[in-house]
């Protein structure tokens, strides 16, 4: 007895098996175009044609539509997408692909997957970019968790994303954590590489300038000697790859005062350079020029300062080569001796400025000339200082400048020191007439003070309460002048 079949049920078995068939088909050649389109979305993103790369990727991406939802060559794609509007800066768009990348891997992988820890460090890089630290440091932060369970903490392969985690921090000015964070990384790559490894020197340059930024001059300058001694051991002496840590050592040495060493490391900078043919306009030969500008204006060599300002003006460095900031400097350098009591060097200083800026403004040489003055008068030269305030009120009533009573009180403390007190008095009674038209009561007891020393030191103390009588009547009678506010 035959068996009956249907031929109808036959016909859709074939047809089934038929579309099975070209399902396949289909999803192996969409498999065999995707990874066709991948291949030249890579030449293309490597050869630097952005365009070209961005078309690619996103056919790739419409390629890729029919893979199932966990397939790894999904972000795969956004990945190489991302990092195509990375090299166009167009960051908003990369931190949105990879977020969708890393969204894609936490759905489908486990979550302590390198791909993962992978996709958090791209992430975390664009967000840098975007200066969204907050976000960085949460990427940077899970990934560390993830390489901790992978690896263990101690694996050297936790040193980049630390350092990235610290300079995150430091852009959020953490200091302190970034700082702890930069020593653990390089305390990883030491205990692997040596602590002599030229791998170490970014590391190492990084916490050098972390710690200049917090004022730590002496640990900065230490970790910046280090990296010079690591570069020349490991290229030489001559080698281009010595200028940076020379000007971060040149850097951190002017901080520290120690102009010798600002110096040195310039000049050996500008060697350097020299030799290797660059340009005396670059950015580091500027830089360097810089350092030697303020290694000579702290050791008061303003003859060797300002040529170079010359020179840095025609460079175009405007902040450099500004008059003004120079002149700010030689008084701030000068005000400073002058705070240390360092009188001889205060006197050297000012004449240096002196002579080395010719063209000085009025109220410029003016104030130079008061703190000779004041040092010469501190240090006792009582000749110098004489011919000092001599010049100063004459450079003053040159400039039409009415605030002299304080000079001429000077001028009258110097003569009495030199026991010429009829001249020390005319002195003081000609800053009297100056001070009358001032307020100040600081100037007032100044002359009072002095006037009471010098009829002590005349011999003439019994008249001494009739000028401070004098003096109070003269103060109630003024103040009554006074306009009312």
């Amino acid at each position: 007895m035959h068996r009956l079949t249907n031929p109808f049920s036959s016909k859709v078995l074939l047809v089934l098996a038929c579309l099975s068939a070209g399902a396949a088909c289909y999803a192996a050649t969409e498999r065999e175009q995707w990874s066709s389109t991948i291949k030249l979305a890579r030449l293309a993103t490597l050869s630097g044609n952005n365009s070209a790369a961005q078309h690619l990727f996103e056919r790739a991406l419409g390629q890729a539509e029919g893979f199932p939802r966990c397939d790894s060559r999904i972000p795969e794609t956004l990945d190489g997408l991302a990092a195509v509007f990375a090299a166009r800066r167009e960051f908003k768009r990369c931190e949105e692909i990879y977020k969708e990348s890393l969204a894609r891997r936490v759905e489908c992988l486990e979550r302590s997957d390198g791909l993962i820890a992978v996709s958090l460090q791209h992430l975390g890089d664009v967000s840098c970019q975007r200066m969204n630290f907050s976000l960085a440091e949460k990427c940077y932060r899970s990934e560390i968790e993830i390489l901790k369970q992978r690896f263990g903490p101690g694996d050297r392969v936790m040193s980049l994303p630390l350092v990235k985690l610290a300079n995150s921090l430091w852009r959020m000015g953490r200091d302190s954590e970034a700082e702890q964070l930069y020593r653990q990384s390089i305390d990883l790559r030491q205990r692997f590489l040596g602590s002599d490894n030229p791998a170490l020197c970014q590391d190492l340059s990084m916490l050098s300038h972390l710690c200049l930024s917090q004022r730590k001059y002496a640990d900065s300058e230490a970790l910046a000697s280090k990296v010079l001694k690591i570069c020349k051991q490991a290229y030489g002496n001559s080698s281009e790859r010595l200028i940076q840590p020379l000007l971060l050592l040149g850097t951190v040495s002017i901080l520290r005062k120690d102009y010798d060493l600002g110096q040195s490391s310039a000049l050996e900078a500008l060697t350097i350079l020299q030799k290797s043919g660059s340009d005396e306009g670059s950015l580091s030969a500027r830089q360097a020029k810089q350092i030697l500008l303020r290694s000579y204006d702290g050791k008061c060599r303003f003859d060797l300062a300002e040529p170079l300002y010359e020179e840095l003006l025609v460079l175009g460095n405007e902040d450099a080569a500004a008059r003004g900031r120079m002149y700010d400097f030689v008084i701030e350098r000068a005000t400073g001796l002058r705070d240390q009591t360092s009188w001889a060097e205060l006197d050297l200083c000012c004449n240096r400025a002196l002579k080395a800026f010719p063209a000085l403004k009025m109220d410029q040489a003016i104030e130079l000339w008061e703190l000779i003055g004041f040092g010469r008068i501190m240090s006792k030269q009582w000749n110098l200082a004489d011919k000092t305030l001599q010049h100063c009120i004459s450079l003053k009533r040159q400039a039409g400048v009415k605030l002299i009573g304080s000079d001429l009180t000077s001028l009258a403390f110097v003569y009495m020191n030199k026991k010429q007190f009829a001249q020390s008095e005319k002195y003081l009674k000609l800053a009297r007439i100056e001070l009358d038209s001032l307020t100040g009561e600081g100037l007032e007891t100044n002359w009072l003070d002095t006037y009471v020393c010098l009829l002590k030191c005349a011999g003439r103390a019994d008249e001494v309460e009739s000028l401070k009588e004098s003096f109070r009547n003269r103060r109630a009678e003024k103040s009554v002048h006074l306009p009312s506010h």
